[in-house]
């Protein structure tokens, strides 16, 4: 039986989907700023953004970073228009922001509890009375505890390859210069 060799598939095809969340991520970030209010801010950050060393870098480079990028401003947009409007169309999308923002990165939960708690702090703010605050506030519990159990139920089980991966030696990273490596360099280091 003959193996394969090389690559078993096509590097440009699998960083397509980056290329597009880092074009998109240009066009959120302009559409949050327009929303905002800052509609020429929108544009010039648009305009910086798209030429910006390390966006360029992440928009090509296949990991989740790149969707981080798209669905950060777009998750505070969808927050934004969901407290303006209290339709379940925007908390739907915020929810969905949400969940695909984690399961993109999940280094970015400090984004999503951070969204929460200004979206309770806008709605307490922007409604006056105990009813309307009452009305809405379960909205966004609704949609972040429904985008915190689909992302739980699909993650859960990577949890034990995880832990394996934390017990191993690479997942502490380069701290220092070990074994050869140290040998070869600590006449260097003596002259310093």
């Amino acid at each position: 039986m003959n193996r394969p060799i090389g690559l078993q598939f096509s590097e440009p095809v699998i960083r397509f989907p980056c290329l597009v969340a880092g074009v998109l991520s240009v066009a959120s970030l302009a559409l949050l700023l327009k929303r905002l209010g800052f509609a020429r801010a929108g544009v010039s950050a648009a305009f910086l953004l798209s030429g910006h060393p390390w966006h360029v870098r992440y928009a090509v480079e296949l990991r989740g970073y790149t969707f981080t990028l798209l669905l950060g401003p777009l998750m505070i947009y969808c927050l934004i228009q969901a407290i303006d409007s209290g339709r379940w169309r925007w908390w739907a999308g915020f929810a969905a922001s949400e969940f695909a923002l984690l399961y993109a990165y999940p280094g970015c939960l400090y984004m999503v509890v951070i969204a929460n708690f200004c979206g309770a702090g806008a709605l307490l703010l922007r409604h006056s009375t105990w009813d309307a605050r009452w009305q809405h506030l379960p909205r966004l519990l609704v949609a972040s505890t429904v985008a915190g159990m689909i992302y739980l139920q699909l993650m859960l089980p990577c949890v034990p390859q995880l832990m394996n991966y934390f017990k191993t030696e690479r997942a502490l990273g380069e701290i220092g210069l070990r074994g050869e490596e140290a040998e070869r360099l600590e006449p260097l280091v003596a002259i310093a």
